[in-house]
């Protein structure tokens, strides 16, 4: 009985220590694919940034020129007596 008893708890240990080992190595490759994610996201972030900067830059100046063209574009005009 004691025989038995070492020799299943040798087994659990060995199932175990395998069963650990695949866990950790799809653990591994799981944080690995997340990793490559996360690259990526950040390099398309980084690029949707360079290209709104690029569009203030192409339109700054028109906007600019338009604003001011509004805040000069005033008339002045009285109202009506009653």
């Amino acid at each position: 009985m004691k025989n038995a008893k070492c020799n299943a708890k040798a087994m659990i240990d060995a199932f175990r220590v395998e069963k650990e080992s695949v866990y950790h190595s799809s653990v591994q490759q799981c944080m690995g694919e997340i990793e490559a994610e996360g690259t990526s996201i950040e390099q398309q972030t980084d690029s949707d940034i360079q290209v709104i900067n690029k569009q203030y830059q192409n339109n700054e100046r028109a906007v600019r020129d338009m604003l001011v063209k509004e805040v000069v574009n005033v008339t002045c005009q009285l109202p009506e007596s009653r």
